[in-house]
């Protein structure tokens, strides 16, 4: 700082002490929203070892199986979900998160779902493709925009594609086995035994098995196997009632609201007051209106409880 005045140094002592404040300030701020984030990671966990537990149980229960979803594959297609910072002090998260990312991806061809702004230019850099480049904030994602992620991910419209279009189309494809039929024929081959239970329950049918997949028995099977009691509604089937769309939720969240609601009502018209289903959309649905004195359970939640 040779041949500056005194006033010039302490400007630029005060510069410095306001740079500080505001790098203080930023670290507070990033400290608050990790203390937050990792509030909502904890309250997750009680899902993750419910999952955890479940998918624990199914898989001691098939080894030797020769299911499709237990069959050794090779692994063709690689996709990573990249979720980088796209705030300030994430540097250092974000170079060894690229660091991480090239290594495990060394020798593939992998497509990548970047989230944050930094992910997307860096897929964009490398010249790789990428699933979509929507999400450039990572801090506007909210659990229904994770949702559309994971639909985007695993599209629950595949499997009516492969069990109707493909055969139109003249493509030979393997059987379908949903989560639900696989189930059933593990408790009734023994390798699967719930415990018996008590109570009486009313199954809603997901639209997309009883109607796209025509599947209506399997979860029934597994009620029964729990020694639970099934009144049905009025409306079952192939004939159940729709009990609200996500996309619907998107732009009209009242409508999916009365819709579900509407699905409450029929199950008030039995002696149920415990509400069954099989699917995630119907989960998001119904589980947000449960009117009082009622219950919603996850199909494979209950079974979890009854092994």
């Amino acid at each position: 700082m040779a041949g500056l005045s005194t006033k010039a140094i302490k400007t630029r002592i005060k510069s410095m002490a306001s740079t500080r404040q505001i790098t203080k300030a930023m670290e507070l701020v990033a400290s608050s929203k990790m203390r937050h984030a990792k509030e909502r990671a904890l309250g997750a966990r009680p899902y993750f070892n419910a999952l955890y537990q479940t998918i624990t149980h199914l898989a001691g229960a098939t080894r030797g199986s020769e299911s499709v979803y237990t069959r050794p594959r090779e692994v063709k297609n690689s996709l990573y979900i990249v979720i980088a910072g796209d705030r300030g002090l994430a540097g250092g998260y974000n170079a060894n998160l690229f660091k991480a990312f090239s290594a495990h991806a060394e020798g593939t061809d992998p497509c990548v779902l970047p989230l944050g702004r930094k992910a997307i230019e860096r897929c964009h850099r490398l010249d790789l493709p990428t699933l979509t480049d929507d999400y450039p904030r990572v801090e506007g994602i909210s659990v229904g925009t994770c949702y559309h992620l994971a639909r985007l991910l695993l599209d629950s419209y595949d499997a009516a594609l492969f069990c109707h279009e493909y055969k139109d189309w003249g493509i030979e494809m393997p059987a379908v086995i949903t989560a639900t039929a696989f189930v059933d024929e593990l408790i009734a081959a023994g390798r699967l035994i719930p415990r018996k239970g008590e109570g009486v329950v009313t199954y809603h049918d997901a639209s997309r098995l009883a109607r796209d997949l025509n599947e209506h028995q399997p979860a029934r099977n597994i009620i029964a196997s729990m020694g639970l009691t099934l009144h049905e509604m009025w409306q079952n089937r192939r004939l159940a009632k729709c009990c609200g769309s996500a996309v619907v939720d998107q732009y009209m969240p009242e409508l999916r609201a009365k819709v579900a609601q509407g699905r409450w009502s029929d199950v008030l018209r039995t002696d149920a007051r415990v509400l069954v289903a099989a699917c995630p959309q119907s989960t998001e649905a119904l589980a947000a209106v449960v009117p009082q004195g009622c219950q919603y359970q996850d199909l494979f939640v209950l079974l979890d409880a009854h092994l």
